[in-house]
């Protein structure tokens, strides 16, 4: 489930074909046929991303649903900053959509490990993953240098058995989550 801008909640049913509800008002306002998601997220210009199984990045934006290439294979969690760019937490990897261009962080760029089940911003702006391979976070200064010089690697913090985490996929949405007050 999210809200959109303009107050809309957005449901998709696990059903197959997998329909995706509009509610506004408590009553429901349309059915859409869509893609599988494994996640949701509003578009703070209108519509939503929804984070697919098997068709990566969708937008669904004035009555028109949008696939955005590359496909990144089986979107697990998503997280829009305030600019409309996107993040995408997939099993290749961490994808960013950002003006209409996508870029994928993996272990060729410096992650750990590419099976990334969750991603969330905390209060300093950092990413933090939630990967196969521990819990992973990267600041925002690496992750602005790695957008603007795409052949650099990331600098990171991970968190793994050894400090006490658990990695493993999750069964359970979102995966992750950030309380009020920031942690």
């Amino acid at each position: 489930m999210t809200e959109d801008i303009d107050h809309n909640v957005w449901v998709e049913v696990a059903l197959k074909p997998a329909p995706l509800i509009r509610i506004k008002d408590l009553r429901f306002r349309e059915e859409i046929v869509s893609p599988r998601a494994l996640a949701l997220a509003a578009d703070p210009e209108g519509g939503i991303w929804l984070g697919s199984l098997n068709d990566g990045l969708v937008r669904y934006r004035r009555g028109q649903l949008e696939t955005i290439p590359p496909k990144a294979p089986e979107v697990r969690s998503l997280l829009v900053d305030p600019d409309g760019s996107l993040w995408a937490a997939t099993r290749i990897g961490l994808v960013r959509w950002k003006e209409g261009m996508v870029k994928i962080l993996d272990s060729t760029k410096g992650l750990p490990c590419q099976s990334i089940s969750a991603v969330l911003r905390d209060n300093q702006r950092a990413l933090w993953l939630y990967a196969k391979c521990g819990i992973i976070t990267i600041a925002d200064a690496e992750l602005q240098k790695w957008w603007e010089h795409p052949e650099s690697t990331v600098k990171f913090q991970l968190f793994d058995v050894f400090d006490g985490a658990q990695p493993a996929l999750m069964s359970f949405r979102p995966g992750a989550s950030k309380s009020p007050d920031g942690r």
